[in-house]
């Protein structure tokens, strides 16, 4: 028996020792065994049917917190809990996470994507022939361009899909902009913007690109509140110039509500001015300054 690769790196980080046990003999690592079938009984006997892996991950969570609280006969009822506490402090300084994630260099094709597994996943398209470097995660796919992380997608499990971000494509539409409406990141685009696009953009998809842009600097939710504003004032007359205004509006009232001095603050510092004049006119010296909190 011959440790793997990956193996020896994880026992390296970590500092522990592996042992081999021959194969089909649970009963030769018992204590592996007999915890996992605690854990599936005392958690999962109750729940076993989740929407999604979050939420089972959140319930075992929960449960496993609940079973490390619970007090212990043959251990002066103490939890397990309390006894990871008392040894805390005698526990050598915890290490990061391992990475775990299978490292690529991937070139990017003239459709601005990479291929993983039979699956394409977009990137910028100023990186169309270039190599980059993707990570890839049980759940998640990170991708690097000379150490800066260009594109992260989650990680499919399809054959043959399209994972297209349509902000990775701005340069490609601004040069090409009815290619917008038919293309593949449309269609995967967040239902919400999409809703946008078909309500004020259908006639202007360049100014949708700019929108995109604008998305990527202020968020989305922001453009929405924008947009419910303009509403007010004249629904049918909404473009991305209107939204860009409004937004540089409400930094701008953000901005002087942060350093407007409210009237307790004023009558504060005018309080504080008399005692400074006080001051001025007796003996004692006074040189520290005053600060308001």
């Amino acid at each position: 028996k011959e440790p793997t690769e990956d193996l020896l790196k994880l026992s390296m980080y970590y500092g522990f020792k592996y042992r081999f046990c021959n194969a089909r003999r649970g009963n030769e690592k018992g204590h592996v065994e007999r915890s996992v079938e605690y854990v599936r009984r005392k958690v999962f006997s109750k729940k076993d049917s989740f929407e999604t892996l979050e939420e089972a991950n959140k319930y075992l969570e929960e449960e496993l917190k609940k079973l490390n609280s619970k007090p212990q006969k043959h251990n002066e009822n103490k939890s397990a809990k309390e006894f990871l506490e008392e040894e805390l402090p005698h526990l050598i300084k915890l290490v990061p996470s391992y990475d775990i994630s299978r490292v690529v260099e991937l070139r990017v094709n003239k459709y601005s994507v990479i291929n993983i597994e039979e699956n394409k996943y977009s990137v910028p398209d100023s990186l169309v022939g270039k190599f980059v470097t993707a990570k890839i995660y049980p759940n998640n796919i990170l991708v690097y361009h000379e150490n800066e992380l260009v594109a992260e997608h989650v990680r499919s499990f399809g054959a043959n899909t399209w994972n297209i971000k349509i902000e990775h494509y701005l340069n490609t539409l601004k040069k090409k902009p009815g290619a917008i409406h038919r293309s593949t990141a449309m269609r995967q685009i967040n239902s919400k913007l999409q809703d946008i696009y078909t309500k004020y953009y259908t006639e202007n998809p360049r100014d949708f690109i700019d929108l995109i842009e604008l998305i990527s600097k202020e968020g989305l939710e922001k453009i929405e509140e924008s947009i419910k504003e303009l509403e007010k004032i004249n629904p049918l007359n909404i473009d991305t110039e209107k939204i860009k205004l409004l937004c540089n509006r409400q930094k701008e009232i953000i901005d002087e509500n942060k350093y407007k001095n409210t009237e307790i603050e004023e009558h504060s510092k005018l309080i504080l001015n008399h005692y400074g004049n006080l001051l001025k006119n007796s003996s004692g010296d006074f040189d520290k300054e005053t600060l308001i909190i």
